[in-house]
């Protein structure tokens, strides 16, 4: 008899990320990749391919992407709802 143990999360929280030459990868808790993002902060080599990131530019998108499974655990338990409906003074 085979039995196939599923885990409840297949990407589990906390994600991180971390720096390497030109990229971001953000890792979930067993080391995983997740997704890579891109950068070059070389000036002259920036403005022939304006479409890469500068390095500022993909650390926040990286810390964001980390940032995911919190927000979305504070989002299943209304906590992220009611913070934002506090926020527009919707709470009275």
């Amino acid at each position: 008899m085979l039995v196939k143990v599923i885990s409840p999360r297949r990407l589990p929280p906390p994600w991180r990320a971390d720096e390497r030459d030109e990229c971001f990868i953000i890792r979930d808790a067993n080391g995983l990749p997740l997704a890579y993002v891109y950068y070059n902060d070389e000036p002259g080599r920036r403005s022939a391919v304006s479409k890469l990131l500068n390095r500022d530019e993909a650390r926040r998108i990286a810390a964001n992407i980390a940032k995911l499974p919190s927000l979305l655990r504070s989002a299943r338990s209304g906590e992220g709802m009611m913070a934002a409906a506090e926020e527009r003074n919707e709470v009275a």
